[in-house]
């Protein structure tokens, strides 16, 4: 069960190639879940497009249509 979604964008999750922009935006969500965890909550980061991901298996969810 994880604490905390990071959502993004599918271009930043695990890409092939980078440049600088996207080099930036890793470090940041990087940070960002190294900070959380260190709270000692479990993260996953998640392109905010992908239908298969389970909710179910995060504590808490919303959403808006």
């Amino acid at each position: 069960m994880f604490d905390v979604v990071i959502l993004t964008d599918h271009r930043y999750v695990n890409p092939k190639e980078t440049d600088w922009y996207i080099d930036q935006v890793l470090l940041e969500d990087q940070l960002l879940q190294t900070a959380v965890e260190d709270k000692g909550l479990k993260v996953c980061k998640k392109d905010w497009a992908d239908r298969n991901f389970d909710w179910t298996k995060t504590k808490h969810a919303s959403y808006s249509k």
